[in-house]
């Protein structure tokens, strides 16, 4: 999600293929627990260059969790990254911290 915001992919085209790479997925192996992350809060890219912000594509990968039944963690809106703490846990305005990530990691696994 955050590498199609920021190659301004049409969000019709991002639900697109992932609906088909789930489909694909969820069908040919069935068994395998399959878990959908929205990208983190970009400080980096606040408007893509469709004037699509990053939430677009959190509730595209949203829909599709609801869509095919999978387990989804909402990165986006309870990891603790936004506007007031990106400079902290982002080193670049996208990518979390090497400090941040040991964060992530148990905030990902609490969720599941």
């Amino acid at each position: 999600g955050t590498n199609d915001f920021g190659r301004s992919l049409p969000i019709s085209e991002f639900i697109s293929a992932m609906t088909t790479a789930l489909g694909k997925i969820v069908t040919s192996m069935p068994k395998t627990e399959v878990v959908l992350l929205t990208p983190l809060y970009r400080a980096s890219m606040p408007v893509n260059k469709l004037g699509l912000r990053i939430e677009a594509y959190a509730e595209a990968i949203s829909n599709s969790a609801q869509k095919f039944h999978l387990k989804k963690v909402d990165l986006l809106h309870t990891s603790g990254v936004s506007e007031l703490t990106a400079a902290a846990r982002l080193l670049d305005g996208t990518h979390p911290s090497s400090e941040y990530r040991a964060s992530l990691s148990r905030h990902i696994a609490a969720c599941l």
